[in-house]
């Protein structure tokens, strides 16, 4: 029997400590709902007083179906998940707030208006994701040199659509308002230039960008994103994109939820038999990010001894 929602406490009597553990059907919820259901219920669990509830709890919203209404699509082919067979490993890489600044600094990358041309630095999710993202590449790269001239290599983000539109959703709209950037790097010949770090991350940040307002009222009157994700799904079938995808929880008020035992010590996802996937989150200090990364067993190997993410780990 499927569940929408399962909860499970873990008392450790020889240390006293509490582990919460959570697991929600996704067809109910993104991450942002997630949270705002999380944090509701600690705020409920300290036995707070009626005037604070109606002050502190905010409770959800269920507009969002009113938004994105309902289709009937025959024939569409819903897409399919990197599920596998494979052996996989996952591990947490931790990357304190020096080492992301010096990433920041080292992907500086240069935007012309129709005025000047500035330069930008990226943020810490853009330029943490170019890191991981290129030494994927790299492994990816080694594994099969010369089996093909030309490989193309995308890398998706969910991305919270909430604050792209106008006017903006709040936090609280329960649901899953969230899409997928990509960006894409095509790699000839196993060519490898001293400037493709800075490609990298301006790929990131332009499919970002690409999420605006204009973009949401797209997918709100159109088949864009059903369509977007069948072709995705057919490219990876055949071997024509290799993919690696990120999900971003940082700046989520993860380390908030104080249930009256004090706020968490450590927040963790459980892993699953998904290939090539990154999930990102703040550290509990909130300077540093945490990514969770699960690989292939072999080619978890080989990221382990990556010169240049190891130059990077705290």
């Amino acid at each position: 029997m499927n569940r929408p929602l399962s909860v499970q406490v873990n008392v450790f009597d020889n240390c006293g400590g509490i582990v919460i553990g959570l697991c929600i059907s996704h067809k109910l919820a993104d991450g942002s709902s997630i949270m705002a259901f999380i944090n509701d219920w600690a705020t409920v669990a300290r036995g707070i007083s009626s005037n604070d509830h109606c002050r502190q709890i905010k409770g959800p919203t269920f507009e969002l179906q009113s938004l994105f209404a309902g289709k009937d699509l025959p024939g569409s082919t819903p897409p399919t998940l990197l599920v596998t067979d494979e052996v996989l490993v996952a591990k947490s890489l931790v990357f304190g707030a020096s080492k992301i600044a010096e990433l920041k600094a080292k992907g500086i990358i240069r935007e012309e208006s129709s005025d000047a041309v500035e330069q930008c630095q990226p943020t810490r999710i853009e330029a943490l994701s170019a890191l991981i993202w290129r030494c994927f590449i790299d492994i990816d790269q080694a594994k099969n040199k010369g089996s093909a001239a030309v490989s193309d290599y995308e890398a998706a983000h969910a991305v919270n659509m909430r604050t792209r539109m106008v006017p903006s959703l709040p936090t609280n709209s329960f649901g899953n308002m969230y899409t997928m950037s990509r960006a894409i790097c095509v790699v000839m010949n196993d060519e490898c230039t001293a400037t493709r770090d800075l490609d990298l991350v301006g790929k990131i940040k332009d499919s970002f960008k690409k999420i605006n307002s204009d973009y949401v009222r797209e997918l709100q009157s159109s088949d864009t994103g059903l369509s977007a994700m069948e072709t995705d799904g057919e490219n990876r079938l055949r071997g024509q994109t290799v993919k690696l995808n990120f999900s971003s929880w940082c700046r989520f008020p993860i380390y908030e939820a104080d249930f009256g035992w004090g706020k968490p010590t450590w927040v963790g996802a459980c892993t699953a038999p998904l290939k090539n996937l990154v999930w990102l989150k703040d550290t509990s200090s909130g300077d540093g990010i945490e990514a969770t990364v699960i690989f292939g067993k072999n080619e978890m190997a080989e990221y382990e001894r990556h010169e240049e993410l190891l130059a990077y780990i705290s």
